[in-house]
């Protein structure tokens, strides 16, 4: 059971890790820091747009919106 936990937690760990990542390079791609988009998203969640939103800002692309 032990060994199960622990393979469970490597995969958990490993995807925690590969969303972080994921995030942190969008966001620099963005030029926004992470700590502060982080910050500022927990504090205010209405009014801090999304790294979605900011990408559709900054690609002068209307996305469609998802439902």
């Amino acid at each position: 059971m032990d060994e199960q936990r622990t393979a469970n937690s490597s995969i958990d760990d490993y995807i925690a890790s590969f969303r972080y990542q994921t995030i942190a390079a969008t966001a620099a791609k963005l030029g926004v820091r992470l700590y502060h988009y982080l910050r500022d998203r927990l504090r205010n969640p209405e009014s801090t747009p999304s790294l979605a939103e900011l990408i559709r800002q900054r690609s002068h692309t209307a996305l469609p919106a998802l439902p």
